[in-house]
């Protein structure tokens, strides 16, 4: 079965609960530790609650990522925190 985050789920499926309740595991984590999960419209993410306990999320697809190219030409993925809007 597919499991949606809460952003995903209004696209696919609107008023239903998401499977992967990104503020639920929000809130269980302690502060500067993170959970991975994947959303069958987002991918791989990681939910991360920082030191100063705010919710970033870490995106390990290109799309939402940055692609850099590296000293040696090749491209490299830089994940990066973001805020998850």
């Amino acid at each position: 079965m597919a499991d949606f985050c809460n952003h995903c789920v209004e696209r696919v499926f609107p008023g239903e609960k998401p499977d992967i309740d990104v503020y639920a595991i929000f809130k269980e984590l302690k502060p500067g530790y993170l959970q991975q999960v994947l959303c069958e419209g987002c991918g791989m993410f990681a939910i991360v609650k920082t030191e100063d306990k705010e919710l970033k999320v870490i995106y390990a697809n290109e799309t939402k990522s940055n692609l850099e190219v590296n000293n040696g030409g090749n491209l490299e993925l830089r994940l990066k925190l973001v805020d998850y809007v």
